[in-house]
């Protein structure tokens, strides 16, 4: 996952109080809809990633979803100010973030996350290789 996702997500968790696990998780309830949006929206904005990876980051199957999230966020600006809101607030401090300007706090968040991953990427491959060993 890209530095980008993994600091929308503790963005968006900051600013709407939604989880990363709210996130992917099959939810369709509209305040976790709408954090999702702000994801898509945001990495479609500010990446190269594609609509079918922005899927995938987001918790979902195939790039319709995010399809449909880009196509409709210029009506949901317009008409939703808490939406509007909040994307601008993730927006801009994922814009300080990549000038540099983002707390230690939360770029030492996501050190910490990312190091939490590769630890457990790394025990499940001990794992695999320890049953490959006992299986030879």
């Amino acid at each position: 996952m890209s530095v980008e996702a993994e600091v929308l997500f503790e963005l968006t968790e900051e600013i709407t109080g939604v989880t990363k696990e709210e996130i992917l998780s099959g939810s369709r309830k509209s305040y976790i809809v709408d954090a999702r949006k702000i994801i898509s929206m945001s990495l479609y904005q500010n990446t190269d990633l594609t609509l079918g990876r922005i899927a995938v980051v987001v918790g979902r199957t195939n790039h319709a979803t995010t399809l449909y999230h880009t196509r409709q966020h210029d009506n949901i600006m317009e008409t939703d100010r808490d939406f509007r809101r909040n994307y601008n607030s993730i927006n801009s401090k994922l814009v300080e973030y990549k000038s540099g300007a983002i707390p230690v706090e939360l770029r030492l968040t996501y050190a910490i996350n990312e190091r939490k991953k590769i630890s457990r990427e790394i025990g499940n491959l001990r794992r695999l290789l320890k049953m490959k060993n006992e299986d030879a």
